[in-house]
């Protein structure tokens, strides 16, 4: 697993030796200055093949790390309606805490924020 900083957005990667890239999570601060959480999960992506190995929750758990390095104390990630990862954060123990319509391609869209008051 590497890191980057990357000013305000951090990045984490899961590479093999031959640089091969299998998965990622960026974060950093939230993004809004509207929410009461300080720290934001902004995406993750971790090819199917990885998927299931607990290479999501060693990524999540180097951020939480990182973040609370940085000072962070709080965390939210927004997930659309339907997106099956809202299992993996709420088995990391985020709740459902704020939901909010946006518009993708001319759609209305029904998001949700999973919250962590404290990491």
């Amino acid at each position: 697993m590497k890191y980057r900083l990357g000013g305000d957005e951090d990045v984490l990667v899961i590479a093999d030796e031959h640089g091969k890239i299998y998965g990622f999570m960026s974060f950093g601060m939230e993004r809004d200055n509207k929410q009461a959480e300080d720290g934001e999960l902004y995406a993750v992506y971790l090819l199917e093949e990885i998927q299931g190995q607990g290479w999501g929750r060693q990524l999540f758990k180097r951020m939480v790390d990182i973040l609370k390095a940085k000072g962070f104390s709080t965390l939210l990630v927004w997930v659309l309606d339907g997106n099956p990862a809202i299992q993996f954060y709420r088995a990391m123990g985020g709740e459902v805490t704020k939901q909010k319509e946006i518009v993708i391609g001319g759609e209305t869209h029904l998001e949700y924020a999973l919250s962590w008051p404290q990491i």
